[in-house]
């Protein structure tokens, strides 16, 4: 999870996960960041997610590939 704090955003991921999973967790977080999806008044969950997960296989795919 990731969430406004005073400092910026806070991002929480799950200490039982894999390593692997809570890389794949922070960079969906980041995504949300990096989109601002905090401050989106237009789009709604499912919309956001949607195109964050799109976002995150491209990442990933890309990353893949190397």
């Amino acid at each position: 999870m990731a969430a406004p704090d005073d400092d910026g955003y806070m991002i929480v991921v799950n200490a039982d996960e894999s390593p692997e999973q809570q890389t794949v967790t922070f960079l969906h977080e980041m995504l949300h960041i990096w989109n601002d999806d905090f401050n989106n008044p237009v789009d709604d969950v499912q919309t956001i997610e949607a195109r964050t997960h799109r976002q995150l296989r491209r990442l990933l795919e890309l990353a893949l590939k190397e």
